[in-house]
């Protein structure tokens, strides 16, 4: 097998002798995923040094390292019984303080190839790649800290495919996680003190309540079952959860904006000075929507509930059209977002006299 370029090569022989250093030789073709194992020519090797720039350190009884454009060593028990092992010059690419990175050309490509097929494993990245699991993984650990990719258990995903699937709620909180805590400090500007605030699921949301820690004798209305561990309790005066069907999948109720009654049993009517909806795409044709139905429903009864109602939408869902509308473009008060909508987008909200709020430029 041939190690890829740019990385260790290692070759590990042996000839005949004793079992003792065949054991020996194995474990230690074992420590590289890229050996090759050829016939050895024992100790007169090193004639042959000039031509391939190996060179061969007799030494009994054990196995000494040389740095160099080549190193290896050569260790006897017997005169029939020889151990070589020889690695090239060439090293991974390192930062000055010895940290490795991922040489440009593959990290170019690694991103383009998830980008391309969304989701991706380990095993199937390596073997595209020609390269070892362990390599993959490093490689995959450091572009996700850049952002380029999403870190999954076993692989990564696009962020641009991750909203085509319904996605486990561990990964999204994952995804735009630094656009999210910019939208959730914007939004959380839009709420006074001691008002009534109705937010729904979706990670987003969970930034929104971290943002209000300061906040004082608010009255918080969601679906959102995460959204407690998120909220200062200082800062919130009553929490209450809509209920209905569990959605494991987002960690959000399902059901009725409703609460009822402990004495009577009937339904308590409900209003709220702000509504706060995140929302999965955001387009000029399709306006604001989601991928589940119920849900949709719901956010739509939440805005007919509220005074204003402002849409969470984060950059890289502009210019997307999912499977069910909860409102036209115009159809809110506010938008807050990381980054300005297209220009299309932003003509029609502002002919629609929707108040787009953004970072300062």
């Amino acid at each position: 097998m041939r190690s890829p370029a740019g990385y260790l090569q290692v070759s590990a022989a042996f000839t005949q002798g004793q079992a003792a250093s065949r054991r020996h030789v194995r474990r230690t073709a074992r420590l590289s995923p890229h050996v090759e194992k050829a016939p050895c020519a024992a100790r007169l090797q090193h004639q042959r040094s000039a031509a391939s720039h190996e060179r061969v350190i007799p030494q009994v009884g054990a196995l000494s390292p040389h740095r160099g454009a080549g190193w290896g060593g050569c260790w006897t028990r017997s005169a029939a019984s020889c151990y070589f092992l020889h690695v090239s010059a060439a090293t991974p690419a390192e930062t000055p303080s010895g940290a490795r990175r991922i040489p440009a050309g593959r990290k170019v490509e690694l991103a383009s190839y998830v980008n391309e097929h969304g989701q991706v494993s380990v095993t199937q990245l390596a073997k595209h790649f020609q390269v070892s699991l362990d390599t993959i993984r490093r490689d995959l650990d450091q572009l996700g800290t850049d952002g380029v990719v999403i870190r999954t258990h076993g692989g990564a995903m696009s962020p641009s495919a991750v909203p085509r699937i319904e996605t486990a709620v561990d990964v999204r909180r994952r995804m735009q996680a630094g656009a999210k805590d910019v939208i959730g400090e914007l939004a959380a500007g839009l709420v006074a003190d001691g008002s009534a605030v109705m937010l729904n699921g979706g990670t987003t949301v969970l930034a929104v309540g971290r943002a209000l820690r300061d906040h004082r004798d608010l009255t918080i209305a969601t679906n959102n079952l995460l959204l407690s561990s998120e909220l200062n309790p200082a800062a919130v005066r009553d929490l209450c959860l809509f209920g209905g069907t569990v959605r494991h999948s987002s960690q959000t109720t399902v059901g009725p904006v409703v609460f009822r009654s402990g004495l009577t049993g009937g339904e308590v009517d409900v209003q709220c000075d702000l509504a706060l909806i995140a929302v999965g795409a955001a387009s000029l044709e399709g306006g604001y929507s989601g991928s589940n139905l119920s849900e949709a429903a719901m956010m739509r009864e939440m805005m007919d509930r509220a005074s204003e109602v402002a849409m969470l939408v984060d950059s890289s869902k502009f210019g997307r059209r999912m499977f069910a509308q909860v409102a036209e473009l115009g159809g809110v008060d506010y938008l807050v977002s990381d980054a300005p909508p297209p220009a299309d987008m932003a003509r029609a909200l502002a002919e629609a006299r929707v108040e787009v709020v953004v970072p300062a430029s």
